[in-house]
C-alpha cells in the first residue's frame, strides 16, 4: 500500500507458469479512446483439467478495479466447463455495483461480464496461454 505521499513508478508482472492461462476482455466504445466500458483480468491455474487457482480482476465497473473473489472460488477444484463457468460469470455480476454514465448504463456493464464468459472463457482458457479481448 502506498503512502499519500508516495507515487507509483514501475510495475512488474510476472511470465504464466506451464500450467496457467490468462485472458485479458476489454470493451470500449472506440479503439482510440483508451477508457474501457468495461474489463476483465483472468488468470487460471490447472491440475490437469482441474482448476487448481483462479485470480479475476474487473474493472470499470465500481470506483476501483474489483478482485471477484466468489467467482474465483466458483471455479476452484472443478473442471472449466460450461456450469462451472456460468457459476463464477454469476458470482462476478454479483460482485461490481456499476455505475450509469456516458459510455454506459450499470446494467449494460453487469451483463458483459455474463456475455464474455459464455463467449469467451471456456475456449480461451482452456487452450490459450494468453488471449486478449477486443
Amino acid at each position: 500500500m502506498k503512502a499519500p505521499d508516495e507515487l507509483v513508478t514501475g510495475l512488474t508482472i510476472r511470465p504464466l507458469e506451464s500450467d496457467e492461462r490468462g485472458l485479458y476482455l476489454k470493451l470500449g466504445l472506440r479503439k482510440a479512446q483508451a477508457i474501457s466500458v468495461v474489463h476483465a483480468a483472468i488468470v487460471v491455474a490447472f491440475d490437469g483439467d482441474v482448476v487448481r487457482s483462479a485470480r479475476i480482476a474487473l474493472g470499470s465497473v465500481a470506483p476501483t478495479i474489483v478482485r471477484a473473489t466468489a467467482a474465483e472460488a466458483a471455479l476452484i477444484g472443478r473442471r472449466l466447463v460450461a456450469d462451472a463457468i456460468e457459476a463464477a460469470a454469476t458470482a462476478a455480476a454479483a460482485a461490481v455495483q456499476p455505475i450509469d454514465d456516458l459510455r454506459a448504463p450499470a446494467e449494460y456493464r453487469s451483463t458483459c461480464y455474463r456475455s464474455w464468459s459464455a463467449a469467451c472463457s471456456v475456449p480461451s482458457l482452456a487452450t490459450s496461454r494468453v488471449v486478449c479481448g477486443r
